[in-house]
């Protein structure tokens, strides 16, 4: 058995290690809540900062589209501008073509020359065609288009056998190239 002495000295070194863990606690609380405070302000910087990168990439990525969309827009305009001359070129390799095709000169079936005419006025209507498909997605000037327009609606005043030849074969092109054509071809014959 113990003496009372002896009891005492055990309860005071008990209290003592109670007092210790206590302590320990709180200090390790304390040390819990700091961590977590410091924690909670890297997890915003970590945020800011993807937000930060994701925020930069779209832009980089609008730019690069942006620029793609441009790019793609001239690469357009200049395939046009080239099946134009290609087409153009007819009248150099063919000269007598040229009068129906823009002074109105009708031709007949029979003339020995309408194969040639006949195929020059498919190459027309297709440039028009490709024209009609590609102008509502150019982001080009209006001035552009009001050329493109009255170039076709020239071609089609003066060349009753392209009127000819898309009244025909009206199924073949698109609606856009119907539109620009029948006017001026309706008053082509007048």
């Amino acid at each position: 058995m113990l003496s009372y002495r002896q009891r005492r000295q055990i309860e005071q070194r008990e209290s003592l290690r109670a007092a210790a863990r206590l302590r320990a606690e709180g200090a390790f609380a304390q040390t819990l809540v700091a961590r977590s405070e410091k924690l909670a302000r890297n997890q915003r910087a970590l945020a800011l900062c993807l937000v930060g990168l994701v925020a930069a990439f779209g832009a980089l990525g609008l730019f690069q589209l942006t620029k793609l969309t441009e790019s793609t827009r001239v690469a357009a305009v200049v395939n046009l501008n080239a099946q134009r001359l290609a087409v153009d070129r007819m009248f150099v390799d063919f000269p007598d073509m040229q009068k129906h095709f823009t002074s109105g000169v009708d031709i007949d079936e029979s003339d020995q020359e309408y194969e040639t005419a006949y195929a020059i006025s498919h190459l027309y209507l297709d440039l028009i065609a490709a024209y009609a498909a590609t102008a509502p997605h150019l982001a080009g000037s209006e001035e552009d288009q009001r050329l493109w327009r009255q170039f076709a609606v020239t071609l089609f005043e003066g060349s009753p056998l392209t009127c000819r030849v898309l009244d025909d074969e009206i199924d073949l092109y698109p609606s856009g190239v119907v539109e620009i054509a029948k006017p001026a071809c309706l008053s082509s014959r007048e």
